[in-house]
């Protein structure tokens, strides 16, 4: 079955509440949308826009646990309030992708934010110690280790991240900025070891709150536990036809949900 005729019968089966079916088609669409941060990592990302396509009808569906990956491709894309395949979106799911958006506008900056405060104010504050700089004074002791090479990573990072906001500031990808930061550590500090374990670990850190944080982000649900995320048999090989006189069953014996809004 192909992406346009699992989404069909998707709509059929919760129009008419066809719960066996719609659990099957929603655990295939889990191989479209994925649901974890490693599924995330995984996923063919050139996809996005054309399972876009689809989002109308996973809106019609409730099917809210591929929601949250779903409105975070969304923010990667311009203009796609002019797709037509979007034009019949309710107000309110606009409403739910913008104020997660703008959520997801600040989260790269309070990464920074973050770890520059337990970088340099986690430490104790300069000491004096007994010995003596060439010209007699008290050797001052630094506030924390490489602070250096900290102070110089925040200025890169702050002038690069500010180039390209400049350019696509309504573009906000914190996973994928912080991914790269973590793949171009080498090329951006020049710390310690222990330093740069510790910038690794602040990094995959932040990655995960981030992730954890986009279904009430956009307004979804609290957490990624309280979404349903069906674990059922997935469909793969039937045909659109094969669901022709099941259907026809269904919809002779079942009326509409009232929730549906037709």
């Amino acid at each position: 079955m192909d992406r346009e005729e699992l989404i069909e019968v998707l709509i059929l089966s919760t129009r008419y509440q066809a719960d066996q079916f719609r659990e099957q088609l929603l655990a295939s669409l889990t191989a479209y949308f994925p649901t974890s941060l490693a599924a995330y990592d995984a996923y063919r990302h050139s996809k996005e826009r054309a399972v876009l396509s689809y989002f109308g009808a996973l809106v019609k569906a409730k099917a809210n646990f591929l929601l949250p990956v779903t409105f975070y491709f969304m923010c990667s894309m311009t203009r796609i309030s002019h797709l037509d395949y979007l034009k019949d979106i309710p107000t309110e799911t606009w409403l739910q992708f913008y104020r997660g958006k703008d959520a997801l506008l600040q989260a790269f900056p309070e990464f920074l934010e973050g770890l520059s405060v337990k970088v340099f104010r986690s430490n104790p504050p300069p000491e004096s110690s007994n010995e003596l700089d060439e010209d007699g004074n008290p050797v001052i002791t630094k506030a924390s280790c490489c602070e250096g090479e900290w102070r110089a990573m925040f200025y890169g990072i702050w002038n690069e991240y500010g180039r390209r906001r400049a350019v696509d500031v309504s573009l906000p990808v914190p996973l994928e900025d912080l991914l790269a930061l973590y793949n171009g550590l080498s090329k951006v500090f020049f710390g310690c070891n222990a330093c740069a374990k510790l910038l690794r670990e602040e990094i995959v850190s932040h990655r995960k709150k981030i992730w954890d944080s986009l279904p009430m982000k956009f307004g979804v649900a609290e957490t990624w536990e309280e979404l349903s995320i069906p674990r059922g048999k997935q469909i793969s090989s039937i045909k659109l036809s094969d669901f022709a006189d099941d259907m026809k069953i269904v919809t002779s014996c079942l009326v509409p949900s009232p929730n549906w809004g037709v």
